[in-house]
């Protein structure tokens, strides 16, 4: 086994640890990931975590943009939403899945299809680490009342369930974090600096000559293209996977 604790960096509140195998990862969940709800995101390096709504550059301000972003998405998208997109949430998330930036990130409840996020495709530099981000949220961190709030006000970041409405987020198990906007700053807050989210925080790092090993490991456990995309692209990606010799260059 070689799953190890790095211990928390300067300035952060969060464990650290590293894997190199399967059996590392099963480890750790069994030992350090027992809450009744837990969290997980893939990253295939270790990017901020904010909506990439933040990293547009804005034509006018942001929450102008992001105010006529959604309003156009409702009125031309209106034909093709289904009858279960009834509040601005689920209509976010829908933009979201179709790969419109918003005030979302991605999460999900299945820790399989996080690793699987993270170490997908080659890393682009050989010497950084993929993530595997782990949170633990509270009672208190969810939205409740979908029909009388709003993802664009409020006073923090929530926690958001979506309907499965579309068969992507039903086969991914998704999960999004709504980000607050701070005004006066003009800027999203990355969320492992938050300060009310980041002691619930833990981090996975995978090092880059793992991720074909641990890929097929991850196919063996049923987590691949067209598992977690039911639809033809994720079929087509899956089959080509199977029938190629797929290795990731060494460095």
């Amino acid at each position: 086994m070689t799953l190890r604790r790095l211990g928390k960096p300067p300035k952060t509140s969060w464990p650290i640890w590293r894997i190199a195998e399967m059996s590392d990862y099963t480890t750790f969940l069994e030992s350090h990931c027992d809450e009744d709800y837990v969290l997980f995101r893939g990253q295939r390096e270790d990017w901020p975590l904010l909506p990439r709504i933040a990293l547009v550059k804005p034509r006018t301000t942001l929450l102008v943009d992001e105010k006529n972003m959604v309003a156009a998405f409702r009125r031309e998208g209106a034909a093709h939403f289904s009858s279960l997109a009834g509040n601005d949430w689920d209509l976010l998330a829908i933009a979201q899945h179709h790969g419109m930036a918003t005030r979302l990130l991605d999460w999900t409840k299945n820790p399989l299809a996080a690793l699987w996020f993270a170490i997908k495709k080659p890393a682009k530099d050989p010497s950084k680490d993929a993530v595997v981000w782990v949170y633990c949220p509270t009672d208190a961190d969810f939205v409740k009342d979908f029909d009388h709030s709003s993802p664009f006000t409020g006073s923090r970041t929530y926690v958001f369930e979506p309907s499965h409405i579309t068969p992507r987020i039903k086969a991914q198990d998704g999960v999004f974090t709504a980000h607050k906007y701070l005004p006066a700053r003009r800027r999203f807050v990355p969320f492992e600096r938050n300060a009310a989210q980041r002691t619930k925080l833990q981090k996975v790092l995978i090092a880059p000559s793992r991720f074909d090993e641990l890929r097929y490991q991850l196919d063996r456990c049923g987590i691949h293209d067209a598992s977690l995309f039911p639809d033809l692209d994720g079929l087509a990606k899956r089959v080509e996977w199977s029938h190629t010799l797929y290795k990731d260059e060494k460095a």
